[in-house]
């Protein structure tokens, strides 16, 4: 879907407004603090449903307000379309061409796109939750049965632990055999994402850093690779006493990551904080050509703060690479590309009268 317009209200410190935006690169410029980042915030809100910045809705309300309205419409293969997210300060509502969602995880492949963050580094050096969600939300995108295998797969993981620490088994065999078929699913699903990411992220960082090491990337997982539904029901059977003991379950894709290798060591024991972003934005346009591939509208592609950590050499790589993107939203400090629509923004606001502004 191409985004036009976005409108804004009661959102971070923007004022409420629409904001245009073109075909191909468009710039959101200007000093710190003024809004930029809020505003891909926004769009990658209409995207997934959640922030890059906060798990908290009510940490995205403007202050003294109750709640927030983004909406945004454009068009997908001369087809018309719009959708909208608001909060009122208890719950969220989707709208989807003017039709009302039942569920929130409506709003999941309607809006597609990609998002590159400086958080993205955590991908890198941060915990495997980190790195799973990031699965999560590239499949979510595409599979409306991963969203539900993954929603039944949480419920039950949460009641198996409950009645773990309770020492209750009277009822513990119904939840362990929902865990088993999702997380069953949820593992293949992975697993088939990350083989066909692998390649695609090796030829990026290539690009990005031509002749330096061989780079890998895997799925790492207790699952075998077949019957997979099977050892489930199994693992969860045997384990039961040791997992009562810790009261936790143990197995299960919960317990999964994603590597990455640079000459067969860990990435992260091996990069700079430059090299991860440039790691990071790899994989980031490797799930753009992926998404591409497994849907039948160009993902738009998100980038905050695209000129910190990197050099110019890797700058203008990253924009080579980006060049391909049908419609590119980034923020940065100054303006980028002299063929770019500048954004300028001002103490939450786009102006129009923008001269002043590009120039600092």
């Amino acid at each position: 879907m191409r985004v036009e317009t976005l409108y804004v209200s009661r959102f971070r410190n923007l004022q409420s407004q629409t904001i245009h935006f073109d075909d191909g690169l468009n710039e959101i410029v200007g000093p710190n603090a003024e809004g930029k980042t809020s505003i891909l915030e926004a769009l990658h809100m209409l995207i997934l449903g959640v922030s890059f910045r906060t798990h908290q809705l009510t940490d995205l309300v403007q202050h003294q307000r109750e709640g927030f309205l983004l909406e945004v419409r454009g068009s997908s293969r001369g087809v018309r379309k719009s959708v909208s997210l608001s909060y009122d300060g208890s719950g969220r509502r989707v709208i989807l061409d003017g039709q009302p969602q039942e569920t929130s995880s409506s709003l999941l492949g309607n809006l597609v796109g990609v998002t590159a963050t400086l958080e993205d580094q955590e991908l890198v050096f941060g915990p495997p939750s980190v790195r799973r969600r990031f699965l999560d939300e590239q499949i979510a995108q595409t599979d409306a049965r991963y969203v539900e295998h993954l929603l039944r797969y949480r419920r039950a993981l949460s009641q198996r632990n409950f009645l773990l620490k309770r020492h209750d088994y009277t009822t513990i065999s119904a939840w362990e055999e929902q865990l088993s078929i999702a997380g069953a699913y949820i593992v293949e699903q992975r697993r088939q994402t990350v083989a066909l990411l692998a390649p695609k992220v090796t030829e990026n960082y290539h690009l990005l850093f031509p002749g330096r090491g061989e780079f890998a990337m895997k799925y790492y997982t207790s699952a075998p690779n077949e019957h997979i539904l099977d050892w489930y029901r199994d693992q969860y059977k045997a384990k039961r006493e040791q997992e009562t003991r810790m009261g936790a379950t143990l197995v299960g894709p919960h317990r999964d990551d994603i590597g990455w290798t640079l000459d067969g060591l860990p990435i992260k024991s091996v990069v700079s904080l430059g090299q991860a972003r440039s790691v990071t934005l790899a994989l980031r346009l490797s799930e753009w050509s992926l998404l591409t591939e497994r849907v039948d509208v160009d993902p738009i592609f998100l980038i905050d703060d695209a000129d910190s950590t990197l050099d110019v050499q890797r700058k203008e790589c990253v924009m080579q690479m980006v060049d391909r993107v049908p419609q590119v939203i980034l923020t940065a400090h100054s303006p980028y590309a002299k063929e770019a629509k500048k954004i300028p923004v001002q103490s939450g606001t786009v102006i129009t009268d923008s001269a002043s502004l590009i120039k600092q």
